[in-house]
């Protein structure tokens, strides 16, 4: 038998728990992958996401998405489809946001390109999205005077630090958390995007000043 060249050959990513990972810091505080966790009993909720995300991602791997064309140098692996969720603190209780398709991670100027089975897309921005579906959850609604932004919030402080203080609080284990989120960020700066590096830089670069920032939110 013989080998078959390289470009005869093809790759698929298998996923760890049919997509549903867990995260945890070891002792040496180092993020890893817990590859067993039959030992946490599932909610029903994760019994269904991972049905849903297997739905899902037969589905996506079925269909034709690419870019029509390219503004930024940025390099785009179009067969990078397949998606997961990842939950932290070795538990199902934080975290659960889903990661994988390139168009995630696909820069703003080339989005518009971006087709489905050779049809044009449209990228809908809807403003505060985070807070309004927040308050949903909560059964209440923003109040008027906030309704038009409601990360304006603050003379002090500029728009964009409001937003990206609200919405990593989301993600992070209250007061305590996002203090040690920032923390963090300052060791790994390579993982932030150019403004908001920028901003927390300048605005959280110690304990005392994401303090004071909370404060304000």
């Amino acid at each position: 038998m013989g080998i078959a060249p390289l470009r005869e050959v093809e790759f698929k990513k298998i996923l760890v728990n049919d997509g549903i990972l867990l995260n945890y810091r070891n002792k040496m505080g180092c993020k890893r992958i817990r590859h067993d966790y039959s030992d946490i009993e599932e909610t029903e909720e994760i019994q269904q996401s991972k049905v849903l995300l297997a739905s899902y991602n037969e589905f996506i791997e079925n269909t034709n998405i690419r870019l029509e064309h390219q503004v930024s140098d940025q390099a785009v692996n179009l067969n990078s489809k397949i998606s997961w969720r990842t939950f932290v603190h070795d538990c199902f209780d934080y975290g659960g946001r889903f990661y994988g398709g390139w168009w995630g991670n696909c820069k703003r100027e080339n989005r518009r390109y971006i087709s489905i089975n050779n049809q044009p897309t449209v990228e809908c921005d809807y403003t505060a999205n985070h807070l309004f579906i927040y308050y949903s959850l909560n059964e209440k609604e923003i109040p008027e005077e906030l309704r038009n932004d409601p990360y304006a919030i603050s003379e002090e402080y500029p728009r964009d630090l409001i937003k990206l203080i609200i919405t990593r609080l989301f993600n992070c284990d209250g007061r305590k958390g996002i203090t040690n989120h920032f923390r963090m960020t300052q060791m790994t700066p390579e993982k932030e995007d150019k403004q908001s590096l920028s901003l927390i830089k300048r605005y959280l670069s110690c304990t005392e000043d994401v303090r004071r920032v909370l404060d304000v939110v």
